[in-house]
């Protein structure tokens, strides 16, 4: 993963494999974990790795802690959101998990940031985020909010949260495929009121048996569906 995120960034030159070894193929994958971290830092421009204590974690060793897989995609989410935008903007992550995306969102000098998620997820992303950006910086359900806060909500209250707020960007990473059609018809309607910018999906589409009537929902067939509503404008694995 972390090799890959060089390469996504420059820091690496992706591997030509017509070329075999000449052309560098599997070098990348061989460089020390601490040299590839300084270059994607020295790139972006933040830490990638939390401050110590924020969240236990496990990972690969590095000499600034464990550097752990999801590290690297919410790193690369949030490089993607910070490209696309150009500069910060609002910000609404539908399914925000432990509030990794939105920790780099404000390394990168993002401070709009509300998190949608269910109750118990938002205890795990309200503890790191108090913890790794100050106690003051977040606001948690049921206190008032500001526009410089991570603002961590039910998503079950999508509507309610999102009522007279607009984003540049909306986000969702890994979990729309998992969630119930009706419910993430839902989050399409808000997410069409709330959002004058960009939605910015980042979801597997395996479409996997999870019941007997029931698959794993496919995110761009949805959007299609809302061509109205939506326009792609571009996709890359």
């Amino acid at each position: 993963q972390l090799a890959s995120f060089a390469e996504a960034l420059d820091c690496l030159p992706v591997e030509n494999p017509s070329l075999g070894l000449s052309g560098r193929w599997g070098n990348n994958i061989s460089h020390d974990p601490d040299h590839l971290l300084g270059l994607v830092e020295g790139k972006l421009g933040i830490k990638l790795i939390p401050p110590f204590g924020s969240m236990t974690v496990a990972g690969i060793p590095t000499e600034s802690g464990p550097l752990h897989y999801r590290h690297v995609n919410a790193c690369y989410a949030a490089a993607r959101i910070r490209d696309i935008v150009g500069k910060p903007t609002a910000v609404c992550e539908y399914g925000g998990g432990i509030g990794l995306v939105a920790y780099y969102l404000w390394q990168f000098g993002f401070r709009d940031i509300t998190l949608l998620d269910i109750p118990l997820t938002n205890i795990l992303s309200g503890n790191f985020l108090m913890g790794a950006l100050g106690a003051e910086n977040v606001s948690l359900e049921g206190e008032a909010d500001r526009p410089d806060q991570v603002k961590i909500r039910s998503s079950a209250l999508a509507p309610r949260w999102t009522e007279g707020r607009t984003y540049g960007i909306s986000v969702n990473q890994d979990s729309f495929p998992e969630i119930a059609m009706p419910i993430v018809e839902g989050f399409f309607d808000v997410i069409t009121q709330t959002t004058d910018g960009y939605f910015f999906s980042i979801n597997q589409e395996g479409q996997t048996r999870i019941r007997e009537d029931m698959d794993h929902l496919d995110v761009p067939r949805i959007l299609e569906s809302r061509e109205t509503q939506f326009r792609r404008l571009y996709r890359y694995p």
